[in-house]
């Protein structure tokens, strides 16, 4: 697989995802990614992006920030 944006190849790797929502922070750690060796633009397969809208959904709505780990998560 190549990289979108300048086509280098890119490596299966793990990577912190980060999102602010409505002033509330997410964290979350050790998220399975794809890596571009060249630019570092990172990217996720359609079912690593849902497990992230999951998790995301599953934090309570008063949490201002939260630091998850993926593993912890989908395991």
């Amino acid at each position: 697989m190549n990289c979108f944006f300048c086509k280098a190849p890119v490596e299966n790797k793990t990577a912190s995802f980060m999102k602010e929502i409505d002033g509330r922070y997410f964290i979350i750690k050790n998220v399975p990614s794809q890596i571009c060796a060249q630019c570092g633009e990172i990217s996720y397969d359609d079912e690593t992006i849902q497990k992230l809208q999951d998790i995301i959904d599953s934090v309570q709505t008063f949490t201002e920030v939260a630091i998850i780990n993926f593993c912890d998560k989908v395991a």
